[in-house]
């Protein structure tokens, strides 16, 4: 039998309007989820697009091919899980040069 590793978890606590919650529970429960998939999800992007951001920097301030797969994972993964125009905004932001080096890592040209 295969032995399954458990994430280790923190329950956390928030203070939020009562009124808010309640109506944010409701949605969750139109939406066939739960407040805590959804805020887990929310945390997860918001540290993938973190990690991303400081990948892309570090390109824009070294743009070589080398930084560009030194950053690889985290552009990888922001590539699979942020939205679209997030994750090319940001890049056209720091330019033509940091543009065509991810083009390339994610073409697997690097």
């Amino acid at each position: 039998m295969e032995n399954k590793q458990q994430k280790v978890r923190r329950q956390v606590t928030f203070n939020i309007d009562c009124e808010l919650y309640d109506k944010y529970k409701k949605v969750m429960i139109d939406k066939h989820t739960t407040p805590t998939t959804n805020i887990t999800t929310h945390i997860k992007k918001e540290v993938i697009k973190f990690d991303f951001e400081n990948a892309i920097d570090n390109i824009a301030n070294i743009p070589t091919p080398s930084t560009t797969r030194l950053n690889s994972e985290e552009i990888e993964k922001a590539y699979k899980n942020l939205e679209t125009d997030i994750f090319w905004d940001y890049i056209q932001s720091k330019g033509e040069k940091v543009k065509n080096l991810v083009e390339k890592l994610l073409n697997n040209n690097i």
